[in-house]
């Protein structure tokens, strides 16, 4: 699944399965998140769950760590 931007694909909205990719998790896992309000904030569209890429880097950039 190819979810890079490019003028392939401008959108900048992931489905949930293109999320996870993007994230480099499991798409149930990500369903499980949200259930549990854990992961990334995510938007409606009508009746589709969208993530928007921002909300993804900057879910991804609060759960940094620092080697020791």
């Amino acid at each position: 699944m190819n979810v890079n931007h490019t003028s392939e694909n401008s959108s900048p909205f992931f489905n949930t399965a293109e999320a996870a990719v993007y994230l480099r998790m499991r798409k149930r896992t990500l369903e499980n998140m949200r259930w549990r309000g854990e992961g990334p904030d995510f938007r409606k569209h009508g009746k589709w769950i969208c993530y928007h890429v921002d909300d993804l880097e900057k879910w991804s950039r609060a759960r940094a760590r620092n080697a020791r």
